[in-house]
């Protein structure tokens, strides 16, 4: 009998087209059956392999094939002899593979047993023979004396090559990782990308190099590189070490999980897995004692229980941990083979969503949920359970129940590089803020969940938590399409105009950045009461705004600078949105300033979404943004690159070359202009015309080309060239000083053009001067030896970035900041005396999401790729300011966690606020003293005990001691026996600090 899909399996020939359009068109072919396509999942079943299907029709002309389908047709077959010796005629034709599947019993807990067979649960029929997973393997191996290889439940292949089946066991083991991805710009390797693709396929699939005979591309590569090693190393620059670093230890792992599942000998394994072996371990002795170590763990039944509630994948509950299937090559190796006992025997539950992974007995779940992808809440329709002492395997069906149970926090089930994590992890983060989430409501199955969602008045769109329109006031005709049929919340946009007693953030940050000048226009599109437009006419400017419901008749002028801060969020129509975008883009001459709400991780916030946005309880709208959907919907309707001031405000520069020069001044660190220390006769004599030579040096690091710098005629005329100048400054300074000032901007230019890289995307290359404005490449060029050798540094200093061990090294040995158990702080002015890799990797966050413009501090996390600013607002004049609030970026899923402590009652306070900030800080000399006293004192011996309010003055207290204007002094209400034992502690604690300094 013929495959049951001619155009996937067997290999045909070509058809040609006829002209003829009356030919009738063959019918669509049927999908292929479960075993079928299981094989062409595999890679066992594809165009280059011949296929039989022996099931059905036995009068159908059979002959040789690769790979040979047997499925479903044993348990019809009730003489035994008969169904024996069709099993052997199959296996007689298979040359590489036959498929044996068949139905199989498995208990169900509602009605005794249940029958699964084509990927269906059925009732058992009479007159069919069953077998149990397990039962159908010891049939197969006994009569064809073979050893078949389970694939899923009920279904299993027979090889005909050993090596080919122990291979497909270990694919089976082996994590999903895709080959790392080449920085651009590196000449050599693009132009042999083709060549050394295969190198790169091979070892993101073995996690080592290839042996001879191995690679067909092996003689290409040796003739061209020499060497493998030589042409991995090319492979290594361009991707990064450690990538592959990471790719062998995982590599490692899925062997070990593969050993200890299927308990396979060493010594008869195949000759390319025994090379992975000898390759990835020391020696086959080590590898196989590893494995015995972790099965030896596996029989404590605690070290379960303590792999699942420490792990960092997965859903936590009291008795279980449960996990997407995608997730399972991301946990601890000891977990993967507990699995791995239950698939390596029942092969693969195709279907299942979840694994649950039992810590109050030994057994595993399998569990159904269809629609997970696109059901914000589904319901369980089935489940598996295995027990792991004997392999018995149990069903249960959902399906019917009018209650089944429902999942919540999908985000927690899968790893953050799922397609849908951000998706999933956005609707729970409006859930909790919402308290939908809380323990107490027992929301656990559909009907419970159902109305919870009721008694609040909310729905569930998509994935997403909106207010029904039940009870929010109405209005036909207001529909985005101007239909008077459909209903929507009437929007009261002017509600969400705020009335300032200061500048908003978007135009104070310009201001403060130095956008605006003398004769720099304003306008104000969407300026609401007005308030940004009256405080810039009062500083000058002439400046104007336009508000369509507070100045409709005002007219929208053309100035420099454009703001349209705060509009965007509140327009709850996406083509009037887009409008207001595009018209205040046509005005702006020079810089546009875009700013929108944000969407932040914050358990305080109560507000819900409707359509894309939110209703607030004003009835305005409030179309909250993730930062970077942002950036992406400014650039994409203005067709700019916008670049990020702070969270939630971007500027949008008309010139690229004024965006490249604002994007360097914020990577700038303070210089001071070196002081005349040998007084000269000749430089007193030109001091007026050398000093702006000596500032332009101070500002760039490097003499001016001719034309940048403004009076330069005169001094020409004067010394011939900038050299010549220059060299008269020397003699009246310290050489060394300028030389430092080089240094400093030589790291700043790497900083940039780091972050620049960024910017530019996967697609373009840092070799480009083009990309630069004209002065910046002339910092490049004085700088540096060559532009190609700055453009590679800043590209290895921007790799390091995303490595974490380099981060939390540099913030151990740093001598800026205050060390921390697992942290770096440093104070925001201090940020520019860090290390280059340091610098450039709070910038990723600046040059993407933008920092938080009222940060105090900066805190580098060294245990995790995150980043924290601290905002301290009595920092100069409390000696130990409490923690207002907090903004944590996790980086590596570009999230943002919002945490406001200004109404909390035991909040962070600050210690050694010296440490945080460099000895030229105005204040250091002041905080060091205080630091110093409170050393002395013993105020600072326990730090986990002072780190909140109610702690430090508990200590304070039981120190006898207050603090007035950074002093310690002895309360006046104190226990004289209490000072006096504790004059003595401090003297004591003095003389074994001594006595250790002499030692």
């Amino acid at each position: 009998m013929v495959c049951k899909n001619l155009s996937l399996c067997l290999r045909l020939p070509r058809q040609t087209t006829m002209a003829d359009d009356s030919i009738p068109l063959p019918p669509e072919s049927p999908p292929p059956s479960r075993p079928v396509l299981l094989a062409q999942e595999a890679g066992i079943l594809n165009q280059d392999t011949t296929f039989l299907d022996c099931s059905g029709d036995g009068n159908t002309p059979r002959t040789p094939a690769d790979i040979v389908n047997l499925s479903y047709t044993l348990n019809l077959i009730k003489s035994p002899d008969e169904r024996r010796n069709t099993l052997r005629q199959a296996w007689a034709l298979a040359r590489q593979v036959l498929i044996v599947a068949e139905k199989v019993l498995i208990d169900d807990r509602e009605s005794g047993k249940v029958v699964f067979g084509d990927g269906t649960f059925t009732p058992c029929t009479a007159g069919e023979k069953y077998f149990q997973h397990r039962q159908l393997k010891t049939y197969t191996d006994r009569v064809l004396q073979t050893d078949a290889v389970p694939t899923g439940l009920g279904v299993y292949f027979v090889f005909r090559d050993s090596s080919q089946a122990e291979t497909f066991r270990i694919s089976r083991f082996r994590s999903p990782i895709p080959i790392p991805a080449a920085r651009t710009g590196i000449q050599q390797f693009e132009e042999n990308r083709q060549l050394l693709t295969p190198l790169m396929a091979f070892f993101s699939e073995r996690g080592r190099l290839p042996i001879a005979g191995e690679l067909p591309q092996e003689p290409e590569l040796i003739a061209k590189f020499g060497t493998l090693q030589d042409a991995f190393q090319l492979i290594s620059q361009a991707t990064g070490s450690q990538q592959w670093d990471a790719i062998t230890d995982k590599r490692r792992q899925d062997i070990l999980v593969y050993l200890a599942c299927t308990r396979r000998p060493i010594e008869t394994l195949p000759s390319q897995i025994q090379n992975d072996i000898s390759a990835l371990f020391d020696s086959r002795q080590q590898a196989g004692e590893t494995v015995g170590e972790m099965l030896l763990s596996l029989s404590d039944t605690n070290i379960i229980t303590a792999c699942c509630q420490n792990s960092p994948t997965g859903k936590k509950l009291p008795g279980a941990l449960y996990v997407h299937i995608s997730a399972l090559p991301a946990l601890n190796p000891l977990l993967r083979i507990y699995e791995g006992f239950a698939s390596a025997t029942t092969g693969r539950i195709d279907g299942a969503t979840l694994v649950k992974f039992s810590t109050d007995k030994p057994k595993i779940s399998y569990l159904f949920y269809p629609d997970f992808d696109t059901n914000p809440h589904p319901a369980l329709l089935a489940s598996i359970q295995i027990d792991l002492p004997d392999l018995r395997i149990a069903y249960r069906d959902y399906s019917a129940s009018d209650n089944p149970p429902v999942l919540h926090r999908k985000d927690a089930f899968v790893t953050p590089d799922y397609p849908q994590y951000e998706t999933f992890a956005q609707l729970t983060r409006q859930e909790e803020a919402l308290g939908l989430l809380d323990p107490a409501r027992a929301i656990g199955t559909r009907q419970v969940w159902l109305r919870c969602l009721q008694d609040d008045g909310l729905e569930i769109e998509g994935h997403r938590v909106v207010r029904r329109l039940e009870g929010v006031p109405v209005e036909a005709g207001d529909a985005p399409d101007g239909s008077t049929n459909s209903l929507v919340p009437k929007i009261e946009r002017h509600k969400a105009a705020i009335v300032r007693s200061e500048l908003s953030r978007p135009v104070r940050l310009a201001l403060e950045a130095g956008l605006f000048s003398e004769n720099t226009t304003f306008f104000d599109y969407g300026c609401g009461y007005g308030g940004d437009v009256q405080r810039i006419a009062q500083q000058g400017h002439c400046a104007a705004g336009w508000d369509p419901y507070y100045f409709p008749n005002n007219s929208r002028t053309p100035a420099d600078i454009v703001n349209i801060g705060y509009v965007i969020n509140v327009i709850e129509i996406p083509e009037e949105r887009r409008e207001a975008l595009i018209k205040a883009w046509e005005l702006t001459g020079r810089v546009l300033l875009v700013a929108a709400q944000v969407l932040i991780d914050d358990g305080n916030s109560g507000q819900i979404a409707y359509g894309d946005g939110v209703i607030t309880r004003r009835n305005t709208f409030q179309k909250y943004y993730e930062q970077e959907e942002l950036k992406i919907y400014i650039d994409r309707i203005i067709g700019t690159d916008a670049i990020p001031a702070a969270l939630g405000i971007y500027f949008v520069f008309r010139d690229s070359a004024e965006a490249e020069i604002f994007r360097m001044s914020r990577f700038r660190s303070r210089a001071i202009t070196p002081r005349v220390r040998i007084p000269s006769k000749r430089f007193e004599d030109y001091q007026e015309l050398l000093q702006p030579l000596m500032a332009f040096v101070t500002e760039r690091g490097r003499l001016p080309v001719k034309g940048e710098l403004a009076g330069e005629a005169e001094l020409l005329a004067e010394f011939g060239y900038f050299r010549r100048a220059f060299q008269t400054i020397l003699q009246v300074t310290d050489p060394q000083e300028w030389e430092a000032i080089a240094a400093r901007r030589r790291q700043d230019t790497l900083v940039y053009l780091a972050l620049k890289q960024i910017s530019l995307g996967e697609d373009r290359s840092l070799a480009y001067p083009k990309y630069h404005a004209p002065e910046i490449q002339n910092d490049i060029k004085g700088l540096f030896g060559t532009y190609q050798e700055a453009c590679d540094t800043a590209s290895a200093l921007l790799h390091s970035t995303g490595i974490l061990s380099i981060i939390a090294k540099l913030c151990q040995t740093s001598t800026i900041g205050q060390q921390l158990p697992n942290a770096l702080c440093v104070h925001v002015c201090a940020l520019q005396e860090l290390h280059a890799i340091l610098r450039i990797y709070e910038g990723v966050v600046c040059s993407t999401i933008g920092r938080m413009d009222e940060a105090t501090l900066v805190k580098f996390h060294t245990d995790a790729l995150k980043i924290s600013y601290l905002f301290y607002p009595d920092f100069d004049t409390d000696a130990h300011p409490a923690l207002h609030t907090s903004m944590q970026i996790d980086l590596k899923h570009r999230r943002v966690t919002y945490r406001d402590y200004d109404t909390s009652d035991e909040p962070p306070v600050l210690h050694r606020k010296d440490a945080c900030v460099t000895p030229d800080y105005p204040l250091y000399k002041t905080f060091a003293q205080l630091t110093r006293q409170e050393e002395n004192w013993g105020l600072l011996d326990d730090l986990s005990a002072i780190r909140t309010r109610k702690g430090w003055l508990k200590c304070l207290q039981e120190h006898c001691a207050e603090i007035r204007n950074h002093k310690v002094y002895w309360r006046k209400d104190a226990d004289p026996y209490r000072v006096k034992y504790l004059r003595s502690a401090r003297e004591a604690r003095r003389k074994n600090r001594e006595a250790g300094e002499i030692n």
